[in-house]
C-alpha cells in the first residue's frame, strides 16, 4: 500500500513540474510579449512630433492642391494656344 502511495506521489510530482514548466513557458512568452509592447511605444511619437508632422501634412497638401490649380490653368492656356 505504501508502495502505491508512493507512485500515486511521485505521480502527481510529475504532473505538478509539467504544469509549472508551463506555466513558466507561459511567462516567458508574455514577458516577450511586454517588451515587445515597451519596444513599439518607445517608438511611437509624443505629442509634439505628432503635431509637426500633421502640420507637414497641412502644407504639403496645401502646395499639392496649389500644384494642381497650377497645372490645370497652364493646361487650359496651352489648349487655347494650340486652339489659335
Amino acid at each position: 500500500m505504501k508502495n502505491d502511495q508512493a507512485t500515486d506521489f511521485a505521480n502527481e510530482v510529475g504532473k505538478l513540474r509539467g504544469l509549472m514548466e508551463q506555466v513558466l513557458d507561459e511567462v516567458k512568452a508574455t514577458k516577450e510579449g511586454v517588451g515587445m509592447v515597451k519596444e513599439m511605444l518607445a517608438n511611437k511619437p509624443d505629442r509634439e512630433e505628432f503635431d509637426e508632422l500633421k502640420q507637414d501634412v497641412k502644407t504639403i497638401k496645401a502646395a499639392v492642391t496649389a500644384t494642381n490649380r497650377d497645372v490645370a490653368a497652364l493646361d487650359k492656356r496651352v489648349t487655347r494656344l494650340e486652339a489659335a
